[in-house]
């Protein structure tokens, strides 16, 4: 997975639901339809408008503004597109 997207809908009574999913790719309706997309292999930001208003691009800003809700689909993110390397110490170790 390497995608965050966010889709905000207005329902008939005037309320806005938030809807997210996760995606190895993107396509061109979720660029038409999402106001955010969030790219975890490269950590950058593909596009955030909200209301047609830019949200800039700013990765730090808007991970802050999303990690309060979606603090583990963030950590499932980011541990599959940037896996931790073994420590140093453990390198120069001979195998068991």
């Amino acid at each position: 997975m390497r995608y965050f997207i966010v889709r905000y809908v207005t329902r008939a009574d005037g309320r806005i639901d938030e809807l997210s999913e996760v995606r190895n790719s993107i396509k061109t309706s979720h660029l038409q339809s999402s106001a955010v997309i969030l790219d975890f292999k490269r950590l950058q930001v593909v596009q955030a408008h909200v209301n047609g208003v830019n949200a800039g691009r700013d990765w730090n800003k808007l991970i802050e503004t999303y990690t309060p809700h979606y603090q583990q689909y963030f950590a499932m993110l980011l541990d599959h597109n940037h896996p931790q390397e073994p420590a140093k110490e453990d390198w120069d170790q001979e195998p068991a």
